[in-house]
């Protein structure tokens, strides 16, 4: 499913900016020192962030720790990160003297909607995180033997691997995710998290039929999906913005695990049939 990120990012940006507005109308007024120019804002709310330094830096502004030996490259995963470099990156790009030159000019800033490559660069990672097929051919071990007496074997081993995996555990993936945004509650998805690890570890160990390769490729990628985004959506003070895109994606998982049991249940129709 494609999303624009860049205008995703730009509305982050927007909100961020709104939010520090207001944690500076709360406080208390101290000296002016340069503060951000936003193209088309007034000089009162151009001035979003003061600096607060004060002795020896008192009139400096530390923008970022930018990656100097590769030519400003963004280099990280956490989504939150490379929206907040690359500003700082333009910030940065717009004013060539800072901050030794600033003085008491006002420094110059992109606006929001201007995040075409900011914007790309995060679609690219949010690929890369959440929608990369983790588990291929290569990875299981395969059968040549369809026979039915196989085929239940094999229908037998995965459910006896979830019944170890879940014993204890009788919440849905609905209920964990509720407790988590209403009562901040993330036990319930720190063990889920824990149980998609030890289904993939006895997936992996398992003999699959040739027949059943699709499904169990993709069982075990869903897997994975579950693992990533649920370490995503509980990581909400270090990485926001991926929090978000996780939650995003959690009503395709539940699409998709709803469907991957509908093919098992048919499968098992089938064989049940030729008995």
């Amino acid at each position: 499913m494609f999303k624009n990120w860049k205008n995703i990012v730009a509305v982050f940006i927007l909100v961020s900016s709104v939010v520090v507005s207001v944690l500076i109308i709360k406080t208390k007024p101290q000296e002016a020192g340069p503060g951000i120019h936003i193209p088309g804002e007034s000089n009162e709310t151009a001035k979003l962030f003061p600096s607060k330094n004060q002795g020896k830096d008192g009139d400096r502004l530390i923008l970022t720790d930018i990656d100097k030996e590769n030519d400003g490259e963004i280099n990280t995963d956490n989504l939150t990160d490379i929206i907040a470099q690359s500003y700082v990156k333009k910030i940065i790009e717009m004013n060539p003297g800072a901050p030794e030159e600033i003085g008491e000019k006002k420094i110059k800033a992109p606006s929001p909607d201007s995040f075409q490559v900011s914007g790309e660069l995060v679609a690219q990672k949010i690929e890369q995180i959440f929608e990369t097929n983790y588990f291929s051919e290569k990875d299981i071990m395969l059968s040549n033997n369809n026979s039915i007496e196989t085929q239940l074997r094999y229908i037998n081993e995965i459910g006896v691997i979830s019944e170890k995996n879940f014993k204890g555990f009788d919440k849905s993936i609905t209920e964990i995710t509720d407790n988590w945004i209403d009562y901040q509650d993330a036990s319930g998805i720190r063990s889920y998290i824990a149980i998609a690890s030890a289904q993939m570890d006895d997936l992996l160990s398992i003999e699959i039929p040739l027949i059943w390769k699709p499904f169990h490729i993709q069982n075990l990628n869903l897997w994975k999906k579950k693992e990533v985004v649920f370490k995503a959506m509980i990581d909400i003070n270090n990485d926001p913005f991926k929090t978000m895109v996780a939650m995003e994606k959690m009503p395709d998982i539940l699409e998709e695990t709803a469907n991957l049991q509908l093919v098992l249940n048919r499968k098992i129709i089938d064989l049940a049939s030729d008995l």
